[in-house]
């Protein structure tokens, strides 16, 4: 048990990762560049903390898994818990879609106040010291391992094991190049999307059928889309997001236009007559990356990287929590199996976090690549990808356990692949493939 743990980075992933590690180390000590408000407001090194944040069934299970009244504290703080039953999703090429109770929900709330919840908690382990106003500068490495850390102020620090939470990928592979390791692949597409976020008094009366909606935009055609949530303070948050071409005009004015021009006008009619409160914010993200850790042959045996160190996807799709959720959760699940040693942490971690990445990455990034301009690399399934999960979403607007299925992969519950294999979807979207091939040579021998 005598072993010290060093997390760089209190956000969710750094804060969930050294809760973890209390159970297993003497001591834990997080290093936040910040100095962290007293109230649930935004903090600088988080500037997208105004931006809509939600945690997807995968992710709460993960907190859970670590803090098993995290539920409950979320709700005496005013998140919602909106089952997907209530989650309204107008996807493209659809006129209704169903909303049916697949017995998953999500958490909407602010990303402020999620993190003041977990700051609290964390706090009250005993033997875990969060120390603000500490920016790393670098690791501090030696033979083969990373053994701490130097702060902007020339204070260092040592651990057994350490924790990448900063996200800041440089500060890893300026190690592991100081170390003479291989750097992991890096793909990365260039999406190039800007986010408006708008907050609202919630009304008393619903605004719909719904708790939450969400409007998908119809790609390659358009880019404007929206997500409309229930978060604490009796408000309403808005979020729309679009790229360049597409984006919204300046004021209310603008906003309000731009949810005129989405392909539905539930969320103008939802929110025209809600007062608007404090000012529109606006982020963006030029990329999605996300490196290969799980491909290097060699790595530091005491080290995790969590979370934007790992990858960074559009934030439309909200994996970003839930991926850092779950990467604590498996550095849990690590220790659950018996481990009985801090060497080769990274063997087991990196095999589990990369199926939860690699899912999300298909789900969110194949979708972006639809837009010819974006530059980024084409994978060789990316038709046949975007063919097979368009019949799902056809299927699953008609048939409660596809419909099941699909809402499990967007949670992150279950992987992609668990819908690319199994068998009736196979066996429906082979046979739904021949009938189109045949067609098209068909029409091809008709023009010769």
């Amino acid at each position: 048990m005598k072993k010290t743990a060093l997390v760089v980075g209190g956000g969710i992933g750094g804060l969930l990762a050294a809760a973890v590690l209390s159970d297993h180390c003497e001591k834990v000590t997080i290093l936040e560049r910040d100095l962290y408000p007293n109230t649930p407001t935004k903090r600088k090194g988080v500037p997208q903390g105004d931006s809509l944040h939600v945690l997807l069934a995968a992710g709460f299970s993960a907190m859970e898994s670590i803090f098993p009244d995290i539920g409950q504290d979320l709700e005496e703080n005013g998140a919602s818990n909106v089952n997907i039953r209530d989650f309204a999703v107008d996807w493209p090429g659809f006129e209704t879609f169903p909303q049916w109770d697949v017995g998953i929900s999500m958490y909407t709330m602010s990303r402020p106040m999620l993190e003041h919840v977990l700051r609290k908690k964390v706090r009250a382990i005993k033997n875990i010291q969060l120390i603000e106003q500490q920016k790393v500068t670098h690791f501090v490495v030696e033979n083969t391992r990373i053994t701490g850390v130097e702060t902007m102020n020339g204070e260092t620090y040592d651990a057994d094991v350490v924790v990448d939470a900063s996200g800041n990928h440089k500060l890893t592979l300026n190690a592991l190049t100081a170390l003479n390791y291989d750097l992991p692949i890096e793909e990365k597409v260039e999406i190039d999307i800007s986010y408006y976020t708008a907050y609202f008094k919630r009304p008393s009366q619903p605004l719909g059928d719904w708790l939450a909606y969400r409007c998908i935009a119809e790609k390659p055609k358009d880019s404007r889309g929206f997500i409309l949530c229930p978060i604490e303070g009796d408000r309403l948050i808005c979020t729309l997001s679009s790229r360049m071409m597409h984006k919204p005009g300046e004021g209310i004015e603008g906003f309000f236009d731009y949810l005129t021009k989405c392909r539905t006008q539930t969320g103008y009619h939802a929110l025209k007559k809600c007062e608007m409160i404090g000012d529109i914010v606006r982020h963006g993200l030029k990329y999605s990356r996300r490196k290969y850790f799980e491909n290097l042959s060699s790595f530091p045996d005491n080290f995790i990287p969590i979370g934007d160190v790992l990858c960074q996807l559009n934030p439309s799709y909200g994996h970003g929590m839930s991926l850092a959720a779950l990467g604590a959760q498996h550095l849990k699940n690590i220790f659950t199996q018996g481990l009985d040693s801090f060497n080769a942490l990274h063997d087991g971690y990196f095999s589990m976090i990369s199926e939860d990445i690699e899912s999300a990455w298909k789900m969110s990034v194949y979708p972006d690549l639809t837009y010819p301009d974006i530059e980024g690399v084409r994978p060789a399934d990316l038709r046949s990808n975007l063919m097979f999960m368009k019949n799902v979403l056809d299927l699953s607007a008609v048939d409660f356990r596809v419909h099941k299925l699909l809402v499990e992969a967007i949670s992150l519950v279950t992987h992609q692949k668990k819908l690319l294999n199994d068998p009736e979807l196979k066996a429906d979207f082979e046979q739904k493939m021949c009938v189109y091939m045949a067609k098209i040579a068909a029409e091809a021998g008709a023009i010769q």
